[in-house]
């Protein structure tokens, strides 16, 4: 939390200078965060509450309230999101189930929540190859039709980026 007395930065030696702008930048970095409203305010100047977690907006002459801020959480005990990383950060716990391990995402324009289907992703998407014949004909003036064939496999190697359920604790 940072609260300077103004924004006027005084003559001085270079260091203290320097320290002013500090203060300064931390106090606009903070939004003059403070339990109190910061002496000596000029008009547009924002303030966050620390007591109310409000942000407010000194216009008129007089602090007016613009927003709520939500400190401790915007999602709810319980709810479940994906991250792309080894574990979920702070304040969330990992989603122990199995049932979910090996699964490909699913977006839908309904209900969301649903599973399904019995076989894991990436097994059943590399357990398997499809094969194609392809047959061309080229015609050589004087010479008539050649026939030229593949026939082969395809292998799939799907890209895919591992995730983790994290539960908001």
């Amino acid at each position: 939390m940072a609260q300077i007395p103004n924004f006027i930065i005084d003559n001085g030696t270079g260091s203290s200078v320097r320290a002013d702008i500090n203060d300064a930048l931390m106090s606009l970095a903070t939004l003059n965060s403070g339990a109190t409203a910061p002496p000596n305010p000029v008009e547009w100047m924002l303030w966050l509450d620390t007591t109310q977690t409000m942000i407010n907006i000194y216009m008129n002459d007089e602090w007016h309230p613009i927003l709520q801020a939500n400190v401790t959480s915007s999602f709810p005990t319980g709810t479940r999101m994906i991250f792309n990383q080894a574990s979920p950060p702070t304040g969330w716990t990992l989603e122990e189930s199995t049932s979910h391990s090996g699964t490909a995402l699913r977006v839908v324009t309904g209900t969301g929540g649903g599973v399904g289907g019995t076989q894991e992703f990436l097994g059943w998407l590399t357990g398997h190859s499809h094969y194609a014949a392809v047959q061309t004909y080229a015609y050589t003036p004087g010479g008539g039709n050649r026939s030229v064939g593949y026939s082969g496999g395809v292998t799939t190697t799907p890209k895919y980026t591992d995730v983790v359920i994290g539960v908001k604790s």
